[in-house]
């Protein structure tokens, strides 16, 4: 049986969880010290009047169990904005469910929705299984078009 699973933006009241996301996350890559961004810092970062960065949540069954957080950029060569993810977590116990796999998708749309024609990031080298470039979940790009997901 599949989880059901919602994707939502990000609330103020979410913050909390989101930094216990990257603090999970900066642990998994065996990074534990490196996260100095406080609770005021993201919350400032997603929730002021103009904000550059954003988030979105993902719930099972009224609670939290990843994050997306990511903003939009500009290609000088293709003159048109894209969607940068800058991260990615879902918790470990909750992996395996399709948590991931509906982030992106979700964030595909985003970007499909406000004409972006890249949706890039970076991907940590230990993430276990990688998701192919041939994945239907990968946006493909066209040159002469928007992305389409």
């Amino acid at each position: 049986m599949t989880a059901v699973l919602e994707i939502l933006e990000a609330r103020e009241q979410d913050v909390d969880h989101i930094m216990t996301f990257i603090q999970e996350l900066a642990d998994y890559e065996r990074e534990p010290d490196a996260v100095i961004a406080t609770h005021d810092d993201l919350h400032r970062a997603l929730f002021n009047e103009n904000p550059n960065v954003f988030a979105v949540v993902c719930w099972e069954g009224g609670s939290p169990i990843g994050f997306a957080l990511y903003f939009f950029n500009f290609s000088t060569w293709l003159g048109r904005n894209g969607l940068y993810l800058e991260d990615l977590y879902v918790t470990p116990s909750h992996r395996g469910k399709g948590a991931g796999k509906q982030l992106l998708s979700h964030l595909a749309n985003i970007a499909v929705k406000k004409g972006c024609v890249v949706l890039n990031g970076a991907c940590w080298i230990g993430i276990s299984p990688p998701l192919s470039s041939t994945s239907p979940l990968v946006p493909s790009r066209s040159l002469n078009g928007p992305l389409t997901a």
